[in-house]
């Protein structure tokens, strides 16, 4: 059944609007990940303590050092997840299996993909879709 709905839906699907859309975002994604510049791990938070000058360490300004790199560790994470879910839909869209949900095997609503071109599942198991990220 899987594969029926697979070819069927492809064959009426055209995805070359979700492909750009997602190529777009892939792009701006990438872009925005070299901006931030943060370096992924820990290990760079241990210079903050040996700032010269400050044997004993600033503690406001170590904490606040701490505060934009966490932030900028964060941001960074929601971006890589992002971008991992648009490569992973656009490999979707060369495989065939673009629109298809993941659970049911049913079509995704195009509303749906409109709305989040890399959505995995359709709007009825859209809870289960974001439990297993």
């Amino acid at each position: 059944m899987y594969y029926f709905n697979k070819i069927r839906y492809t064959i009426f699907m055209n995805t070359s609007h979700f492909q750009k859309n997602l190529e777009e975002e892939k792009a701006l994604l990438e872009e925005e990940i070299s901006l931030l510049g943060v370096e992924v791990g820990g290990a760079h938070h241990a210079h903050l303590w040996e700032k010269e000058g400050t044997h004993t360490g600033d503690s406001m300004e170590v904490a606040e050092s701490f505060e934009i790199e966490n932030e900028k560790e964060a941001i960074l994470e929601h971006l890589e997840n992002r971008l991992l879910e648009v490569t992973k839909a656009l490999h979707r869209i060369t495989e065939g299996s673009f629109g298809i949900c993941e659970i049911c095997h049913k079509e995704i609503e195009t509303a749906r993909l409109e709305a989040n071109s890399a959505a995995r599942t359709c709007i009825e198991h859209r809870e289960i879709s974001l439990t297993s990220l």
